[in-house]
């Protein structure tokens, strides 16, 4: 890494106590005792406004420095911001898991009872598997005279589960019920094919609120609509919308925790994970119904997104800063520095920055 030695000056118990600036401008002593008159000074001459802020000499940044997109967003004041934005994608990174995960439940096959009726007027019951309760359907329906044994789901058992296989009547067809898995992950793979780049054209905050809101309009179809094309719909729906939240609004998430990236990451899979493990749970000491999970998933999502757009919260810092949309970033600075109460000196250091990196940008499109 490039390093750039300046003399700053710091009066302390009135003598000059030499700095090193090191990429990225953080200020560190210098490790030897050097004189100040041997060490080039950064120029004086009147550094450019920024947004009618005249930076002062005690605190400017060297211009002739050069800024990257990453040390202005590690200039960026962390605090209370970052914590709520946490807390507001976290909820609606894990909402979705509770439906996505439990998928295999609710192709689940329930438990069956069969009942003979003998010619001597006995009647027998006894469990029966699911092939010979197809077995019955095609006998009944081809010889329905003969027909003497009925089934029907066992609801006492434990494996018997409201679900696709009992809402819709697919007991006997397994490829329609296999549909829903091929549907879901068709809709991922359209979705992951443009969703990325539209994002970096447009921006990460609209692409992911309308993404929960597609999910939305699907779990919604998903607990209301109990009918076959109903549910083929959400499922794939639900599909299309799952890469905005768990790719695009993550991005959003990390370009405001620069350094922070593996912690957080490392926490929400680690949250996340533990919705798979706890959902069986919930299921048998809890609910025991499916819609239970598909409801949890609705509020979820429209708690944080009340919450998102109570607090107005702005779109990427740095994907507003490498587009050049500098009116929208300094909006969404005010929005971040209303929650973190950042210092004077934090504040114009960032703007020092910011400049550096604009007369950068400047140079190269130029130079073009």
């Amino acid at each position: 890494m490039r390093e750039h030695n300046i003399s700053t000056p710091f009066l302390r118990s009135e003598r000059l106590v030499d700095y090193q600036v090191r990429s990225p401008f953080v200020l560190r002593r210098l490790p030897s005792r050097v004189d100040p008159s041997a060490l080039p000074r950064a120029k004086s001459q009147a550094q450019p406004s920024i947004n009618g802020f005249q930076p002062d000499a005690s605190t400017a940044i060297d211009f002739n420095l050069k800024a990257t997109a990453l040390d202005v967003m590690r200039a960026i004041p962390q605090g209370k911001f970052q914590t709520i934005l946490i807390a507001i994608h976290l909820i609606l990174y894990i909402s979705s898991s509770f439906v996505i995960y439990n998928i295999g439940f609710l192709q689940m096959n329930p438990a069956y009872e069969c009942t003979t009726n003998y010619a001597n007027g006995t009647v027998s019951s006894y469990p029966c598997s699911r092939n010979a309760v197809c077995e019955l359907e095609a006998l009944a329906d081809n010889f329905s005279d003969l027909h003497s044994t009925t089934w029907h789901v066992d609801w006492t058992n434990s494996h018997s589960l409201r679900n696709w296989i009992t809402w819709l009547n697919l007991h006997c067809d397994s490829m329609l019920v296999g549909f829903f898995g091929s549907l879901y992950f068709l809709g991922f793979l359209l979705s992951s094919y443009f969703i990325n780049p539209l994002a970096d054209k447009i921006g990460r905050l609209r692409i992911f609120l309308c993404g929960t809101g597609v999910q939305l309009l699907a779990l919604s179809i998903m607990l209301f609509v109990k009918t076959l094309p109903g549910q083929y719909l959400a499922i794939f729906l639900v599909g299309m919308s799952q890469p905005i939240k768990s790719m695009v609004a993550f991005t959003h998430l990390m370009e405001y925790m620069t350094d922070w990236e593996s912690k957080v990451s490392g926490a929400f899979m680690c949250i996340d994970g533990m919705v798979y493990v706890i959902s069986p749970f919930i299921y048998v000491y809890v609910t025991g119904n499916l819609d239970f999970f598909i409801t949890l998933s609705v509020i979820l999502q429209l708690l944080a997104l009340s919450v998102f757009l109570v607090l107005r919260i702005p779109d990427s810092l740095k994907f507003l800063l490498v587009n050049g949309r500098m009116k929208s970033f300094w909006h969404a600075m005010e929005v971040v520095n209303r929650h973190n109460k950042p210092s004077e000196e934090d504040i114009k250091r960032l703007k020092d920055l910011v400049e550096s990196y604009r007369n950068e940008e400047r140079k190269e499109l130029k130079s073009k």
